[in-house]
């Protein structure tokens, strides 16, 4: 019997089922990788070692608490008397008071009503292995192999882009999800498919939930965008008719309308608020481009320390030195997936750019970088006229466009790389991948640029030490990609070792940005008996506590202590503060005006801060709704008669 000769189709399909062995298995194994690279990551937290810092202490655990409590007693906490002399609080979108997940704290509260930190931070870490598995989910239902879909989907899960937001918790909460929301919205735009719309809308308008404004608005700008670039697609490269395009538009619109419907629960009341910020009233365009990149930041996503850190340790070896840049700027422009994602996404770039999922990956980013700009590129000046763009700050928040795109290019790389073992142009993909990566760590590594950056002298070998580590990762990448097309190592065990050293290079950038030793609950701990003369009693002992004093200036606890200890204070933390202007008179006057009954003040002669009790202060003021005009001789009559228990 004669043999079958095979085509040279055949042949490569052959060739790439050998290639592709083992790369693929079931997913409860992608979940358990991902709960193990999360708890490896995150471990000093989960142990009780570490603790998240910054607005995580002064912000987010109080209000968190606050929230518990009243959810607790079944209350809806509409009001925050302990900050500020009072202000509206669950339409603060920042408490995330209907997001799902945040209605978990009030299962870790103690007999005192105090929340659980380290609970508090369990929920937020939770949201790495989500943001893992929801981008691996993605990544798989564009037909990529188990092991790339890892590869992706730990670059995602563990960047820069979620990982120093950590201490912000709203925002990986939003990114956890968004894979989710962009693979059924995609495929919903796709196919005309309301189930898919209905899927998208109900999981992007419960994260929404989280909190974060900025992050909601850049992800619908990210939906929007893809909608016109599916529909775009269809009417200039598929030549579909218009009528065909009623049904894909239907769909994609449906899914933002039920999305909103889902969120107006929180949206309206932060609409409203938003009407009395001081951040709504005070805006200009020099505000809003406070935080936008530089042109020479590109250069982080080798080497994510090359103008210094900052971290919860304090870590002055190296610290963060970009020219006229407040030190949060570390973290707001900060976008690092890994050099070996990088590496890949490029490859995947070259390789799938004719696809339109990859397409649109590829112009996400470059979109998303522009953008980020800001101030430094005129993308930015576009969107500021539209409603919304021109009241936040830091465009470069947008760049978790960039491991989002990066991680299913990553993917994508991996799988077409791997399936062309002695291929020319796979060659030619890895060559032209490793350019930028390669020189810019030798460029960094050897302080050839370091002046061109304004490194100062003090901090070049520091900064040179980490453009070494760059091109260590680097080369070991570049090694393992040439192991792999030359055949000499299988494509399964390329798959391990790189998303092992995916991990190792995001665990040693970045897992040491969120580990304080200081336990919150150890700095909002105040003496019993301060705390019992500064809590009010009502409803016959009402008043307010002053806790700041200006020169010189002294902070006698924390800004937000009230929502702990049920303190009201007339200060207090939070980026949305009413518009208000202080009568403009003496600083006592105002002080009795706001019912202050304690305040700090300095002893000049024992140079120390007390609390003094003002005796001063004027009672609390009530306010009249409605008025009804009686002749005298009925009024105790009309009382007795009301409903109203007086």
């Amino acid at each position: 019997m004669a043999a079958t000769k095979l085509s040279k189709t055949q042949k490569k399909s052959i060739e790439k089922t050998k290639n592709f062995a083992f790369l693929n298995f079931p997913s409860q194994v992608a979940a358990l990788i991902f709960a193990l690279t999360t708890a490896i990551f995150f471990w000093g937290h989960l142990s009780g070692d570490y603790f998240l810092w910054e607005d995580f202490v002064e912000q987010v655990y109080p209000i968190q608490n606050y929230a518990a409590n009243a959810r607790a007693l079944g209350d809806v906490p509409f009001w925050n008397p302990y900050s500020f002399c009072g202000m509206p609080f669950y339409a603060d979108p920042q408490t995330g008071f209907y997001y799902p997940l945040n209605a978990l704290a009030s299962l870790a509260l103690d007999s005192n009503g105090r929340l659980s930190v380290w609970f508090l931070q369990f929920i937020v870490i939770l949201h790495f292995f989500f943001a893992q598995l929801s981008m691996y989910v993605l990544i798989k239902r564009f037909k990529a192999t188990s092991m790339a879909a890892v590869i992706g989907a730990i670059s995602y899960g563990l960047s820069f882009s979620l990982v120093l937001q950590a201490i912000h918790p709203m925002i990986p909460y939003h990114l956890a999800w968004f894979p989710l929301v962009v693979l059924f919205f995609w495929r919903a735009v796709e196919e005309g498919s309301f189930k898919n719309a209905s899927i998208a809308a109900l999981i992007f308008g419960v994260s929404l939930l989280a909190g974060h404004p900025q992050t909601a608005l850049y992800e619908s700008l990210f939906l929007g965008l893809a909608f016109l670039w599916i529909l775009g697609g269809k009417i200039f490269k598929d030549k579909e008719p218009l009528r065909n395009l009623l049904k894909p538009a239907a769909a994609g619109a449906a899914a933002v309308v039920l999305a909103v419907g889902i969120f107006a629960i929180q949206l309206l009341p932060s609409q409203e608020l938003a009407k009395y910020s001081r951040r709504t009233h005070t805006k200009s365009y020099e505000a809003s481009v406070e935080g936008s990149l530089r042109y020479e930041q590109i250069l982080t996503a080798v080497t994510p320390d090359l103008f210094g850190r900052t971290d919860a340790k304090g870590d002055k070896t190296a610290p963060y030195y970009l020219k006229d840049a407040q030190y949060f700027y570390y973290w707001d422009t900060g976008f690092y997936f890994g050099v070996g994602a990088l590496i890949l996404g490029l490859i995947g770039a070259f390789a799938t750019r004719k696809k339109r999922f990859s397409a649109f990956l590829i112009f996400a980013a470059i979109f998303a970088f522009f953008f980020a700009l800001g101030k430094n590129f005129f993308l930015y000046d576009i969107f500021y006229a539209l409603p919304f763009f021109g009241s936040l700050r830091i465009p470069s928040r947008i760049l978790f466009y960039v491991p989002f795109a990066f991680a299913p290019l990553a993917a994508f790389g991996f799988d077409e790389f791997a399936a062309r073992v002695k291929d020319k142009r796979a060659n030619n993909w890895f060559v032209y991948a490793s350019v930028f990566p390669f020189l810019t760590a030798i460029l960094i590594g050897s302080g050839l640029i370091l002046g061109f950056l304004g490194t100062p002298d003090s901090e070049r070998s520091v900064i040179e030490a980490f453009g070494g580590a760059s091109l260590v990762y680097v080369l070991a990448f570049m090694a393992i990609l040439k192991l792999t097309h030359s055949g000499l190592l299988k494509s399964a065990v390329a798959g391990v070792m790189i998303a092992a050293l995916v991990f190792a290079d995001l665990y040693f950038s970045g897992s040491d940005f969120n580990a304080s030793s200081v336990n919150p609950e150890d700095k909002y701990r105040l003496d019993p008996a301060l705390v019992k003369a500064f809590r009010p009693n009502p409803p016959k002992d009402i008043f307010r506590v002053s806790m700041r004093h200006y020169n010189p200036p002294y902070i006698a606890m924390l800004r937000n202590q009230g929502l702990l200890d049920k303190i009201m204070l007339i200060e207090g933390y939070n980026q949305l503060l009413l518009n208000h202007i202080p009568p403009p008179t003496t600083v006592d006057n105002i002080l009795d005006l706001y019912n202050v009954k304690y305040a700090i003040k300095f002893d000049k002669a024992n140079r120390r801060f007390n609390f003094v009790e003002r005796r001063t202060y004027f009672p609390r003021a009530w306010i009249v709704g409605s008025a009804k005009t009686e002749k005298e001789d009925e009024v105790v009559k009309d009382m007795r008669n009301s409903a109203v228990d007086y």
